[in-house]
């Protein structure tokens, strides 16, 4: 998810779209990998083309896995993509396709047009009241990341089961940060249709503001994103695969 600003209390907005190229990922849908990649200065082009390559590298060597990139369009990040696959087992990642292919595409296409940042691997937590969410089920998604206090991780989580009554029939999932970067940290994740639907996501504010008055305030948690490549993710989204 890419582009960070503003307050906690406000979803980051993303779009995205799958990439017809890549099939569902199938499999336990619990553990997800996520990769943050920025365009050097004047080769976005150069990205896109070249991550759609790597796309098809995949699709030739066989892997199953559904890949998502996403551009940041707004905040502190701004201009940042961030790829990922999601709903997969914990082995799954001991059977990857042709790992030194992959880092070889990689290097060939997408290294040259973009430099590295953050790698991390998340937990899908349906027990804080989200679900499982089709990244291809709506045009957007609001994100919104919160770094907890290590010693608020209760509160918190109490306040995330407490976005169910206000969220009504709506899917939303809630992912935990396993490792990659500081926790407790979560991701929140809501599917929207359009900028009105976000609003109406945006209703839910008292349980928001309590889920930002326990979340680290150096943490902006507010951007959003638009979808780059047809067929996968709500935020600028783009197909992408990462070293793994």
């Amino acid at each position: 998810m890419r582009g960070i600003t503003g307050s906690p209390l406000i979803p980051a907005l993303v779009v995205t779209l799958a990439s017809g190229a890549m099939v569902r990922a199938a499999g336990a849908q619990s553990v997800a990998r996520s990769f943050e990649l920025r365009a050097r200065a004047g080769m976005e082009r150069q990205l896109d083309a070249g991550y759609r390559r790597h796309l098809d590298w995949h699709v030739t060597a066989g892997d199953r896995w559904a890949w998502y990139l996403w551009e940041v369009t707004n905040g502190a990040r701004a201009g940042l993509h961030v790829d990922g696959t999601f709903g997969h087992a914990w082995s799954e990642f001991d059977g990857a396709v042709n790992p030194s292919g992959d880092e070889a595409d990689n290097d060939l296409n997408v290294e040259p047009f973009a430099a590295r940042g953050a790698n991390h691997v998340w937990r899908l937590r349906s027990d804080l009241g989200g679900e499982v969410v089709d990244p291809e089920a709506a045009p957007r998604v609001l994100h919104t990341e919160y770094r907890v206090r290590p010693d608020g991780a209760s509160t918190f989580e109490a306040a995330l089961r407490r976005l169910r009554a206000p969220l009504g029939a709506r899917a939303y999932a809630v992912h935990e940060l396993v490792t990659g970067g500081e926790t407790p940290t979560y991701v929140l994740w809501v599917p929207v249709t359009s900028w009105a639907d976000a609003g109406a996501v945006a209703d839910t504010a008292d349980v928001l503001r309590a889920l930002a008055a326990d979340a680290v305030p150096i943490v902006p948690a507010h951007h959003s994103d638009r979808q780059r490549l047809p067929g996968q993710w709500t935020s600028r989204a783009c197909r992408s695969s990462a070293r793994r």
